[in-house]
């Protein structure tokens, strides 16, 4: 009587082992499904979303700086050590290589911001607001009729109508013309910067091996 008892107990204890063992599994099979996905997605955003020059660009500037930073292990040698050589085009010359290291750490820090310059952003924005302001206490007293405006208005309205749409096109065609070529020149601009910065962050590290003898 007692085996017959013991014998059901074991097949469901059995039952549930198993049971457990196939949740395990099918939990890791959903995590890895998962986890496949994610990696699907973001290489498809990394490839649609990205310009792989512009990136390869960027990460020669970030290993630059980086080597720069674990060559020099005293950055305040780098004081003492005074600059005789142009560092790079159209740049203001600075009195120590110390001043190089840190304006180069400084660009890579604020590029590997969520928002890079966003205090450089909105001081721009409070000097244009504080001049605006300024302008606007200097004219105070300027009073200006609103019937000479009136006249300005209509006069200007006298034009013809082929004229106004031949304007428009024109117009529309340069905006398109100016945006690509604004586009062009920031973006060549970008990659020149970055290469500047470049440049810098080696030079820096080279001079500080010289001074120190390695």
């Amino acid at each position: 009587m007692s085996q017959s008892i013991q014998k059901p107990v074991r097949q469901s204890s059995l039952t549930s082992t198993i049971r457990k063992k196939n949740q395990s599994i099918n939990n890791q099979h959903r995590h890895s499904l998962s986890a496949i996905k994610t990696d699907s997605r973001n290489r498809r955003l990394a490839t649609s979303f990205s310009i792989p020059v512009l990136l390869d660009t960027m990460d020669e500037f970030f290993q630059a700086t980086k080597n720069m930073e674990d060559e020099i292990m005293l950055p305040t040698k780098l004081k003492d050590m005074s600059v005789d050589e142009i560092i790079s085009e159209n740049s203001v010359q600075v009195e120590n290589w110390h001043e190089v290291y840190t304006f180069v750490r400084g660009m890579r820090n604020q590029l590997q911001c969520m928002c890079p310059f966003a205090e450089d952003v909105n001081d721009n924005n409070t000097d244009l607001n504080n001049k605006q302001r300024q302008h606007s206490n200097d004219d105070e007293g300027i009073i200006v009729s609103i019937s000479d405006n009136n006249q300005f208005s209509s006069a200007s309205s006298t034009g013809s109508y082929d004229e106004s749409e031949h304007s428009s096109t024109s117009s529309g065609t340069a905006s398109h013309e100016a945006i690509k070529d604004e586009l062009k020149y920031h973006y060549y601009g970008l990659f020149q910067s970055l290469n500047n910065l470049t440049s810098m962050a080696n030079r820096v590290k080279d001079k500080y091996r010289e001074e120190s003898g390695f």
